[in-house]
């Protein structure tokens, strides 16, 4: 009797499984998300008109955070000589897909004999350099953090810029939620393309961290990287004014807010008369 072998499972695509991984905004009762913005220099008012007048934000690598615990994770590869012959064998032709066959041939060579000379020291560099050319915005689902407020807002002094979340595939829609450990992950630097991976890398935090109720957006190097990232004017949806917002900043702030293409709802943050809590209030402006 012949015995019948089992149907192949198709094989998922990348966005398949990236669904299957993360969590998204909307997927997770979160409808609103929200970055926390300081005006303590001219540099940052110009980066908040610049959202309110372009519609874009800014996607920084990992290395400018200021937590030098981010993305750090420990590092592996693959003992496989065969793994690490296809590791590098895929590299080349994706960094040198328009040159020869010998001359990939050659930089085959090289990368395997450095490789070989400093392990350790090259999976370091890969490492950075795929830190250097990826993209990041932060986001917080929630907008009252006394912490926050003191730590990203110049002591009360910035604003909280509120986002959407229900447009699909639009960029906050994309957000994906931060994970909080107390150990490092553990991530396999030749891995590092796959979802599985580089969500251990991007997406895990500090345990002390977890107040932050943090969501990232995120671009690979295939994806863009770092960069200005437009939006649809319709995704910023409100701002919130800090308790100890400066005239100037917040006159700036009801102007652009005045001009702006879309309904934005504004509100006041201010200090609780007997808790240690913010009341967000809102305030209305005629166009």
């Amino acid at each position: 009797m012949v015995k019948e072998s089992k149907p192949k499972a198709p094989i998922k695509t990348r966005e398949e499984r990236i669904l299957e991984q993360y969590k998204f905004p909307c997927n997770s009762d979160v409808p609103k998300l929200y970055k926390y913005r300081s005006m303590a220099t001219e540099q940052e008012i110009l980066r908040i008109e610049e959202i309110f007048r372009d519609r874009k934000i800014y996607l920084s690598s990992p290395i400018q955070l200021n937590d030098p615990f981010e993305c750090r994770p420990y590092l592996t590869w693959y003992r496989s000589s065969r793994k690490i012959q296809d590791y590098f064998l895929g590299e080349v032709q994706k960094r040198f897909r328009d040159a020869n066959r010998e001359t990939r041939r050659q930089e085959l060579k090289k990368a395997k004999d450095r490789f070989k000379s400093n392990a350790e020291d090259f999976i370091k560099n890969a490492y950075i350099d795929f830190l250097r050319t990826t993209g990041l915005y932060c986001l917080s689902q929630i907008n009252d953090d006394l912490l926050m407020w003191s730590h990203y807002c110049n002591g009360h002094r910035g604003v909280v810029l509120e986002y959407d979340t229900n447009k699909e595939y639009s960029l906050f829609w994309e957000a994906l939620d931060v994970q909080y450990n107390e150990e490092y992950p553990v991530v396999n630097i030749m891995e590092i393309g796959e979802p599985e991976e580089y969500r251990k890398l991007l997406l895990t935090k500090f345990i002390q961290w977890e107040y932050e109720k943090e969501w990232r957006i995120i671009r690979t190097p295939g994806e863009g990287g770092p960069g200005k990232y437009r939006f649809d004017a319709e995704l910023l949806t409100g701002v919130i004014m800090g308790a100890s917002i400066e005239p100037e900043n917040r006159e700036n702030i009801l102007s652009w807010v005045k001009n702006y293409p879309t309904e934005i709802a504004i509100y006041q943050a201010k200090l609780d008369e007997t808790e240690y809590r913010l009341n967000i209030e809102p305030i209305k402006i005629i166009k």
